[in-house]
């Protein structure tokens, strides 16, 4: 159940950083699947960790306007994630191109400010 649909978010998040960082770069997309697992992992952690939907009795603010009041909270955490996932894909994969690696650290950023903009769009589901 639950766990196939987790584990292809995962693969595909991979798939969609992998695409990413070669339409950065201009390699291949195989060179990337340790680090866009890593971010998948790391997108689908704020997914579970936000994962019960809050529901007010009052009217909560706009999605956008919640990621807007939180956008360098969100940063700094994309950004402390992004480095770690690049650190261990580095070390995983023996990589040291600096290119490659500012090209998966700008893919890895984006998609964990995604997934915390995607969790906020889910608990606006909650307004009556």
């Amino acid at each position: 159940g639950s766990a196939v649909f987790a584990a292809l978010s995962v693969a595909m998040t991979a798939l969609a950083v992998a695409i990413f960082v070669a339409g950065l770069v201009g390699t291949s997309v195989d060179d990337c699947f340790v680090f866009g697992a890593l971010i998948g992992g790391a997108a689908l952690w704020h997914l579970w960790e936000r994962g019960a939907l809050e529901w007010t009795a009052m009217p909560r603010e706009a999605a956008h306007r919640r990621v807007k009041a939180e956008l360098l909270s969100t940063m700094g955490r994309a950004v402390v994630e992004s480095s770690i996932c690049l650190a261990i894909a580095a070390w995983a994969d023996g990589s040291i191109a600096l290119g490659a690696h500012r090209a998966r650290f700008f893919a890895g950023f984006v998609v964990l400010v995604a997934a915390e903009a995607h969790v906020e769009a889910l608990q606006s589901c909650t307004n009556m």
